[in-house]
């Protein structure tokens, strides 16, 4: 399968669709990773990411640079694409990647979901003007008061993790997609949304201190490398 004349390793929807908390309004989030032409490795150019809008949103991202992103920046949104219940399209380094996400993870998932969840918990509440949301978040805003989605995202997020550093698992399919989805749509008042995500937080700093599963503080950067090595040799051979 080819995107944009790249080599697709694997693609999945992400977004509320990766989490079951999708509508049939939801927007669709086309995520994956491909191989880099042979100009961009042994060539001048360089190449990192393909990003385009329209019908969908669509990122690939090169497979030195989405290793990249797991290991070395431990970004919980591609570590996310590891543990989908399904795929759009699929290969075999592919799965090989997605058999190896246990060895991806470290702490750095933590401190960045944590920065991540912070993030959300402010946006969610510190709306200085509604100018530069879409047309869907303006909404809410000037419904509900607060931005919502922001809201079920933070409350995700905290579970996500406290689950991660408990169970070593990052379960993406949401049991409580259903409570999330009623979050979203406002069922919860300002005061009330604002205690759920502090409550949730706390469990969450909490459980990454115990660190049940014992992810490693420090990514396997060693590991990393040698592997994408051995990938990159065995494609372009």
């Amino acid at each position: 399968m080819l995107y944009d004349n790249h080599e697709v390793l694997f693609s999945l929807y992400s977004g509320s669709h990766l989490h079951g908390t999708n509508t049939p309004e939801s927007d669709l989030d086309l995520r994956g990773a491909v191989w880099p032409l042979d100009q961009e490795i042994f060539g001048l150019k360089r190449f990192e990411q393909i990003e385009k809008t329209g019908a969908e949103d669509v990122v690939f991202y090169s497979l030195p640079f989405f290793i990249h992103l797991l290991v070395n920046k431990g970004n919980p949104n591609v570590h996310e694409w590891l543990w989908a219940s399904e795929y759009e399209y699929m290969t075999e380094i592919g799965q090989e990647i997605i058999s190896l996400r246990k060895s991806w993870l470290s702490g750095k998932v933590f401190a960045c979901g944590l920065g991540y969840l912070n993030g959300q918990t402010k946006r969610m509440l510190h709306i200085a003007s509604t100018r530069d949301l879409g047309d869907k978040r303006k909404k809410l805003v000037e419904k509900f008061g607060y931005d919502t989605k922001n809201a079920a995202h933070a409350v995700r997020i905290a579970r996500e993790l406290t689950e991660l550093a408990n169970t070593g698992i990052l379960r993406v399919l949401r049991d409580d997609r259903e409570e999330l989805i009623a979050i979203r749509n406002g069922k919860l008042g300002i005061e009330q949304a604002q205690r759920l995500v502090v409550e949730e937080t706390i469990k969450a700093e909490e459980a990454l201190k115990l660190n049940k599963a014992g992810i490693r503080d420090r990514p396997d950067s060693e590991f990393a490398d040698k592997w994408l090595v051995s990938a990159m040799k065995r494609h372009f051979n």
